[in-house]
């Protein structure tokens, strides 16, 4: 960097413009007094598919949890874009050590279900697998009523299977239940795998 000041804006801050390209970023992150400042750069780096940026971000201490706009987080941005290998890097201990039930803009959980569309499972179940629970309320909403609304009865039963049970007492902001939200919809297998998972208390 010949004198140039990572420290000024132009278009956007040169730090959050290097995140496309890993070996440039590395450059700045050396001369730069606090990456930290510089909010959302990890998620827009997730945005831009750059697993190396990820991590020389984090090297360089900023938090997984540094959301874009105060609401896009790193690991909610990695599932819509469906960049699976960030995911995995993100949700793994030695990795990244996102906290799978950190809300982003939703619920990592329910993200996933709703990036769903028929294809493999493969990324709801790396989030149950790193402790995902489907249960956790935001904003009225959670991974259950989530997998409801979807209607998919293989996406249901991995929850009953690997989420720790449904809490069947929980109510949508609409005030209904899970098994309320499923009768409605006339889905019957859903309402059984529903009440066969019921969470013991």
């Amino acid at each position: 960097m010949r004198g140039a000041d990572p420290n000024k804006r132009g278009e956007d801050w040169p730090v959050c413009m290097a995140v496309r390209n890993p070996p440039i970023l590395k450059r700045i992150l050396n001369v730069l007094a606090e990456p930290r400042a510089f909010k959302g750069v990890i998620e827009r780096a997730v945005a831009a598919d750059q697993l190396e940026s990820v991590k020389l971000l984090l090297a360089a201490g900023v938090s997984v949890e540094d959301k874009n706009g105060g609401v896009f987080s790193p690991l909610t941005t990695a599932l819509r874009e469906n960049h699976r290998e960030i995911v995995r890097f993100l949700v793994d201990p030695n990795g990244g050590g996102a906290d799978v039930n950190a809300p982003g803009e939703h619920l990592p959980v329910v993200k996933a279900l709703r990036r769903f569309h028929g294809e493999d499972t493969a990324m709801l179940e790396v989030l149950l697998e790193h402790g995902a629970d489907p249960n956790k309320m935001y904003r009225g909403w959670n991974g259950i009523f989530q997998a409801v609304e979807n209607g998919e009865l293989e996406v249901l039963q991995i929850l009953k299977d690997k989420g720790g049970g449904f809490d069947l007492d929980a109510k949508d902001e609409m005030g209904r239940t899970a098994i309320e939200m499923a009768s409605q919809r006339g889905w019957d297998e859903g309402v059984q795998i529903l009440r066969e998972g019921r969470r013991k208390q």
